[in-house]
């Protein structure tokens, strides 16, 4: 092939557990039909393993022709992921970009009929979400998502008028013990709501409407909040500590939990579909819904570390159609018990994106086998000085996340 070689920068290898997994046979599956040579070397650990990212530089000159040749070969055609090239789920709002952490939620949000745009094109993700809306949200996830309050008893409030949209559901929300004013005479529908008064709606929703355990307790990451000073309240305290305790609402960094900061409705679809989720299921979630969890919150994760880092580091953007990619390694992964940046039938991190029509400049990849959680993954990646360097990485712009039965994939891009 004439043109520009493509350039590899050889990645050192840490962790690895080289007896493999038992369980479910593959059979004839198909996921990487291109002839590759690997050029990396890896160690091996026992329990956990993860493999080192390799980087590889393109020209658009060496894509295009690399392409050609391989599609002259006829590779490509055989190649379940060129089949199943990933396209973003359309959402009607031209203001919710196909990579911004947040889509998936609103996706969800709106699927599930949990919360509407502000306009039929809009969703306005950096808004505020008002206390009347969220005790609406609330009553249409317990009475049914296209369900409307007709409740026309007065209420305590001088501000509630009982031709007001929102009285009904204020009276509901009274009535039902899930919020109260904040005032004994003012009830706020219309003011901005804020992370701790989400977390008391939803505590008390969880008690009042539901058999569901409500009981809290501190954990690592509950501790590690350095602004727990700012709740007095003890019901907001134990509230935030529920909430946190099971997912349903994060931090805003490692230290802080930003209690009285106001939700944006990005936020507040993050928090509202983790709830339902929760509420709605009386055992976790089967994938992809599971999945996709886990992999927002590696998201989340690996963006609060770019936050805290010393470099003034901007955050990734997801991408959707690497993170599918990713996945599907990951699923390889696993049912063909292997552990490697370059499968058994050899085919390379850039391989696998060309085959699904993406063509970053710069691909970058951390492998994981065997850590339970989104925090332990994380934190193994960065215990390792390679792994956190991509995390970390200045160069990358978008990121790709993959699991599947406790493997894990990231994919690091730059356009």
């Amino acid at each position: 092939m004439k043109g520009k070689r493509l350039r590899v920068k050889p990645a050192m290898t840490v962790g690895g557990h080289n007896d493999g997994w038992r369980g479910e046979v593959a059979g004839n599956l198909n996921y990487c039909p291109i002839d590759f040579p690997p050029t990396m070397q890896y160690n091996t650990r026992k329990d956990r393993s993860l493999e080192e990212h390799t980087m590889i530089k393109l020209t658009k000159r060496a894509l295009i022709l690399l392409l050609a040749v391989l599609m002259t070969i006829g590779v490509l055609s055989g190649g379940a992921l060129a089949a199943e090239t990933a396209h973003p789920h359309s959402l009607p709002f031209t203001d919710v970009g196909p990579y911004r952490w947040y889509r998936p939620y609103v996706q969800a949000a709106w699927d599930q009929g949990i919360m509407r745009g502000t306009s039929s094109t809009r969703f306005s993700p950096q808004g505020t979400f008002s206390r009347g809306q969220i005790i609406t949200v609330l009553f249409r996830i317990y009475h049914g998502r296209s369900a409307n309050a007709s409740d026309s008893r007065e209420n305590a409030f001088a501000d509630v008028s009982v031709s007001a949209w929102h009285a009904p559901y204020v009276t509901w929300a009274y009535e039902n013990g899930l919020s109260v004013g904040t005032s004994p005479t003012r009830f706020g529908p219309n003011d901005p709501v804020r992370r701790q008064e989400i977390a008391t709606i939803l505590f008390h929703y969880v008690r009042n409407l539901t058999d569901l355990d409500s009981s809290s307790h501190d954990t690592p990451e509950w501790r590690g909040f350095t602004d727990l000073a700012q709740v007095t309240n003890s019901v907001i305290y134990n509230a935030l500590r529920w909430t946190n305790n099971h997912g349903i609402i994060r931090g805003t960094s490692t230290t802080r939990l930003s209690p009285r900061d106001t939700a944006t409705r990005a936020e507040a679809a993050a928090m509202l579909v983790r709830f339902v989720y929760f509420v709605d299921s009386t055992e976790p979630p089967r994938p992809p819904s599971t999945a996709l969890e886990v992999e927002l919150e590696v998201f989340r994760l690996i963006n609060l570390e770019r936050a805290e880092a010393e470099e003034d580091l901007e955050p990734f953007e997801w991408h959707e159609g690497a993170s599918i990619v990713a996945r599907r390694f990951s699923r390889d992964m696993y049912r063909r018990n292997f552990f490697s940046h370059i499968c058994p039938d050899r085919t390379s991190p850039i391989e696998r994106l060309q085959a699904a029509r993406i063509f970053p400049d710069w691909v970058g990849e951390n492998l994981a086998r065997g850590q339970r959680t989104p925090r332990e993954v994380v934190d193994t990646w960065m215990d390792s000085p390679d792994h956190r360097d991509r995390i970390l990485s200045t160069e990358f712009t978008h990121v790709g996340i993959g699991f599947y039965t406790y493997a894990w994939t990231q994919m690091f891009l730059v356009f």
